[in-house]
């Protein structure tokens, strides 16, 4: 250590010397590369074990004899090594989702090179509480089992996703993050994000009069008035419309269901809530569909409707 000199005199100072001591290392740690059905790609995994292979790598022979290999080293006592799969040009599996415009939306490609990829399926559904704004994928491989059979095997079900970049279950980055199976990626031609809203399933006729058409629809004379509500995230909120007398005009019947809307969130202590209502016209038919959207910069843009037995909601185009 360093000498701090306080009087006059001689002192010696030890230096440690240059030389360092040599450390062992393993020389039993093995490196197997080849050919495999599945697996990273030119990526060396450590392996502890033949269980540690397995869960990285196929132990099908039908995609080489890696598996071969690396089990006989641990069955003769090997403890460590590590395996890096490589192949000769090998791609990666992908499959284009559709909205349904037919605009390509939501790219899924395999995580594994190779054709293991193409043993890979997708389902989606809408079955969650929010079918407008939120869709489930199901994934996983056939596989043929050891009587020949095709059997579904690593089955994923991811419930809730969502094509909004806020959400936190963003489809893309969630199934990215959380699959073993596929990466997901926003396609090249998907349209920017919009403003979301709620738009009735049934077209109705304009001609004969507003009053006429929509009359028997929801209002004071009918029974079909009750729906529940969710704007920007909201709880769910009852809505009743059986107070409502249908006017003759469509502007007039708007203003009428959007007070009553958000009279609901309001009484359920839900505040700063506002909806824009409309009934417009189809550019394509005499037709009218009730549209509801948030109204409001602080309102994120997305509305959802269930539970509506004349006005099923349809996702926004």
């Amino acid at each position: 250590m360093p000498v701090s000199p306080t009087y006059p005199g001689v002192y010696v100072q030890e230096i440690p010397s240059g030389v360092r001591t040599i450390v062992g290392v393993g020389t039993s740690i093995a490196m197997f590369i080849g050919t495999s059905k599945s697996g990273p790609m030119g990526t060396p995994i450590q392996c502890t074990s033949y269980l540690d292979f397995t869960r990285n790598f196929s132990e099908d022979p039908a995609g080489g004899s890696l598996a071969e290999y690396v089990k006989m080293f641990f069955l003769n006592g090997g403890t460590e090594c590590y395996v890096m799969r490589i192949a000769n040009g090998a791609g990666q599996s992908i499959v284009v989702l559709q909205n349904e415009l037919a605009t390509p939306v939501l790219r899924l490609r395999a995580k594994n090179f190779g054709l293991v990829g193409e043993t890979i399926r997708a389902n989606v559904s809408y079955s969650g509480p929010q079918p407008e704004a939120t869709f489930n994928i199901d994934l996983f491989e056939w596989v043929t089992d050891p009587a020949g059979n095709r059997v579904q095997q690593n089955r994923e079900s991811w419930k809730n996703l969502s094509m909004d970049p806020n959400s936190p279950a963003f489809a893309p980055d969630f199934l990215t993050q959380n699959s073993k199976l596929v990466d997901a990626t926003i396609d090249g031609g998907a349209p920017a994000p919009g403003a979301g809203f709620s738009l009735s399933g049934r077209a109705v006729s304009d001609t004969g009069g507003f009053q006429a058409n929509w009359g028997g629809l929801f209002g004071s004379t009918v029974n079909t008035n009750r729906f529940q509500i969710s704007v920007g995230g909201s709880p769910y909120v009852d809505v009743d419309l059986s107070a409502i007398v249908v006017p003759i005009g469509d502007a007039a019947a708007a203003t009428a269901i959007q007070n009553a809307i958000q009279t609901a969130f309001t009484n359920q202590g839900i505040l700063g809530v506002t909806v824009a209502v409309t009934f417009p016209l189809s550019a394509t038919s005499p037709t009218r569909r009730l549209r509801i959207a948030p109204n409001g910069s602080g309102i994120p843009s997305c509305t959802a409707l269930t539970s509506s037995p004349r006005f099923p909601s349809a996702p926004a185009p």
